[in-house]
């Protein structure tokens, strides 16, 4: 199973991508990388806005634990103390599938 882990810290839902090296055979930004204390993770919502280029549909919703369609806002990562997202409320995991698509679509978005 993928590492990218779907989380609400407070009220707010969001997709957190753990930053792993080209070691390991993946690149990810560096925005969503942890640090010693803080970690990034996207909001997820319910649906997309004006700017679909930076939404993502989860093709896989609800395998990934979520009650509908779901979008990734990959517009702006949000920082959260890595305590937090240790005692938020763990919803599911994203799929091989969408893990994957959703990466490339980070890259492609971010390299624009």
């Amino acid at each position: 199973m993928t590492k990218t882990k779907i989380y609400q810290v407070d009220n707010v839902k969001g997709v957190y991508i753990p930053y792993t090296t080209a070691m390991e055979g993946k690149n990810r930004p560096e925005f969503v990388a942890s640090s010693d204390s803080q970690c990034y993770f996207f909001k997820l919502i319910d649906s997309g806005a004006n700017e679909l280029n930076r939404f993502y549909p989860l093709k896989d919703w609800q395998l990934s634990g979520l009650q509908g369609p779901t979008f990734v806002d990959i517009g702006h990562a949000l920082p959260v103390e890595k305590t937090a997202l240790q005692r938020a409320d763990y919803i599911g995991s994203v799929s091989d599938r969408d893990d994957w698509i959703l990466n490339n679509f980070i890259k492609q978005y971010y390299e624009q």
